[in-house]
């Protein structure tokens, strides 16, 4: 029986322009594993607009962080944390630094 995975996604976030890059080759080596989960990004609005737009060709789902929501000053990577609380659509998140290299034995959760 075929397991519904359209529930489910691995998320990232971009909190600044450097991270753009790793988030970028991180996307594209879980499409090269041929992943069936849905791929996500969470965009602080410190990354430039430019860079918004490189970041929507590799992910599934882009969503924009709001920093006016953190009334209780976390840090950002917390933030984002609690931000994919929020995200009710998805029975499973998995959250991958943006930094990280997918290969084919980390698949399976």
């Amino acid at each position: 029986m075929m397991k519904n995975t359209n529930d489910q996604i691995w998320l990232t976030s971009v909190l600044t322009d450097s991270d753009v890059n790793g988030a970028i080759t991180l996307g594209f080596s879980l499409s090269g594993v041929f992943t069936s989960r849905k791929l996500g990004v969470v965009i602080s609005p410190n990354v430039s607009k430019g860079l918004r737009r490189a970041l929507n060709y590799c992910f599934d789902f882009v969503f924009y962080l709001d920093h006016e929501l953190n009334t209780v000053g976390l840090e950002n990577d917390e933030f984002v944390k609690v931000f994919a609380l929020t995200l009710k659509s998805f029975k499973k998140i998995v959250m991958l630094t943006p930094t990280m290299l997918v290969h084919t034995f980390l698949l399976r959760f």
